[in-house]
């Protein structure tokens, strides 16, 4: 399969990338739009989130969001990147992604702050309730929060991809 076929997301050279909340695509959907963000944990290609520290923070994550004054009306999605690098997050609307990154901050401090047992993390509220870790959550959203982040992925136009127009990637 030649670059042309790939979708735009693959086409981004990961190794350019560090720690950030990055807008990833605007889709409009009828008269709405739609933003997708990366919310990138780790440089990509160098290391991890242990699958049981992804796990926790999706279902905290995605507890703190929809119960949010601020933001239950405005996520569509959280969950975590196959990578196991960071999350996606979909929100309604153009949203800013200082405005994104307010929200990412919300989490992570939610998490650090997290007292009881992990939302949803029994056997009848989750499909794999055994691998859930708060220390480890906890750990890797306070480097996150502490980490420098990026909020513009670095750009250079790559060309056409089809049916897309220009493409831009790092």
């Amino acid at each position: 399969m030649d670059d042309q076929n790939l979708i735009p997301s693959f086409q981004v050279n990961h190794n350019k990338l560090g720690p950030g909340v990055y807008v990833s695509r605007v889709d409009k959907v009828g008269n709405a739009y739609v933003t997708t963000f990366d919310v990138r944990f780790l440089k990509p290609n160098t290391t991890f989130i242990s699958p049981a520290s992804m796990h926790t923070i999706e279902h905290i994550g995605a507890t703190i969001l929809r119960n949010s004054a601020q933001w239950k009306d405005k996520l569509i999605y959280w969950g975590g990147m196959g990578c196991l690098t960071g999350f996606y997050m979909v929100m309604k609307g153009r949203m800013p992604v200082e405005e994104a990154s307010r929200a990412v901050e919300e989490v992570l401090k939610g998490i650090i702050a997290w007292k009881g047992p992990v939302p949803g993390g029994n056997k009848i509220n989750c499909g794999n309730y055994r691998m859930h870790n708060l220390l480890e959550a906890k750990r890797d959203s306070r480097a996150y929060l502490a980490a420098k982040w990026c909020h513009v992925y670095p750009m250079t136009v790559r060309g056409k991809v089809r049916g897309l127009g220009e493409f831009h990637d790092s």
